[in-house]
């Protein structure tokens, strides 16, 4: 049997570790419900992302920050070619900290002094940082995975052993999973991981072209989590929420308003009008609700050995498309998911773990 990796999700961590292993020349499939061309579903996180490099973690998550540097580096090297744009960014807090991992990683770091601070916030940094627009991009991924020939097949998986017995679209039978499915994997039958959760965000998209700085307010006592993000092709996103196993999809007028109050009040430029900081001032386009597929205790980047057919629970597929070999056999699945908000940020840096763990499994079959 001639090795074939099916990659199970096509959000950003899906996609980016499918690229990654097409370009270091595995045989690669994915298999998803929800397509990078399924703008405006809010069945998978990736095209509600804002999408910027931000990061959340400490130097002691030394797995986080590779994977973050990694990122920031590939996405970097893409700003000449429009994929993704430079940004000033400038991050506030409340409280007092050490300077941040990122100092020597991230161009023009520098510590605020009180007369650039804003009103009720303490201590501030800035850096020099990126952003993408989230829908845009992953279709950017699609286009070179397509063009690698890699298929990107629409169908819901039920069972985590699934591809290691089912062809899709006339694909090989999988030797190796890579199970990327974020939210998905808390009922994928085989996973059943019951630490996934999602981390509800709700945003406002607008237009405003001549907005060049991300900001983040972190820690206030009285102010919720709150960024401006914008994007390459003129939007902005302003945000936002951070509500732990929130499964509400549907967008709070009386948050929209908040957040766009909050946005303005650090940053007046939004309206157009910076003497005024009316909201009906504010040209939105669109309210935005997404679930980032979070995973208590942290993201899974790992190796599983199963046997298939699963003992319990057993998938039972239906069709002459269903392999005819149905032997007992331990397989390998590569778990990647779990990233909350950091999806975007950590997708380059995943998907080297991922590319290293498949070239270990299949050295291991030789």
């Amino acid at each position: 049997m001639s090795e074939h990796v099916v990659v199970i999700g096509a959000g950003v961590i899906g996609l980016t570790a499918a690229l990654r292993l097409a370009e270091s020349g595995y045989s690669v499939s994915i298999v998803a419900r929800d397509l990078p061309s399924d703008s405006n579903s809010q069945q998978f996180a990736s095209p509600w992302a804002g999408a910027n490099w931000h990061s959340f973690c400490t130097a002691e998550d030394e797995r986080q920050c590779r994977w973050e540097t990694i990122t920031f580096k590939k996405v970097w090297s893409l700003i000449p070619s429009g994929v993704a744009m430079k940004l000033d960014g400038i991050d506030y807090y409340t409280k007092p900290f050490e300077p941040l991992w990122f100092k020597d990683l991230c161009p023009n770091y520098r510590l605020l002094d009180s007369s650039q601070l804003p009103p009720n916030i303490n201590h501030g940094v800035a850096y020099t940082t990126w952003s993408v627009n989230s829908p845009l991009y992953i279709k950017w991924l699609e286009a070179r995975l397509k063009a690698l020939g890699v298929a990107i097949i629409r169908a819901t998986v039920q069972a985590i052993e699934q591809p290691f017995l089912e062809s899709f679209d006339g694909q090989p039978i999988a030797t190796l999973v890579v199970n990327a499915s974020g939210l998905g994997s808390r009922s994928l039958i085989g996973v059943e991981d019951e630490k996934v959760h999602p981390i509800r965000g709700q945003t406002v998209l607008i237009w405003a072209p001549h907005v060049k700085k991300t900001i983040t307010v972190l820690g206030h006592p009285e102010i919720p989590p709150t960024y401006i993000i914008p994007r390459p092709s003129g939007e902005v996103i302003l945000g936002g929420t951070f509500g732990v196993n929130d499964w509400n999809l549907s967008p709070d007028p009386s948050t929209t308003e908040r957040i766009v109050r909050q946005c303005l009040a650090i940053e007046p430029s939004l309206s157009f009008d910076e003497a005024s900081t009316n909201p009906e001032n504010i040209p939105i386009i669109k309210v935005n609700v997404g679930l980032r597929p979070a995973r208590a205790g942290g993201a899974r980047l790992e190796r599983e050995k199963i046997t298939v057919p699963l003992e319990q629970k057993p998938f039972s597929p239906m069709g002459s498309n269903v392999t005819k070999d149905i032997t007992k056999r331990t397989v390998d699945v590569i778990h990647a998911y779990g990233l909350g908000p950091t999806g975007f940020q950590a997708s380059w840096g995943v998907a080297e773990d991922v590319v290293s763990l498949v070239r270990e499994s299949f050295a291991e079959r030789k």
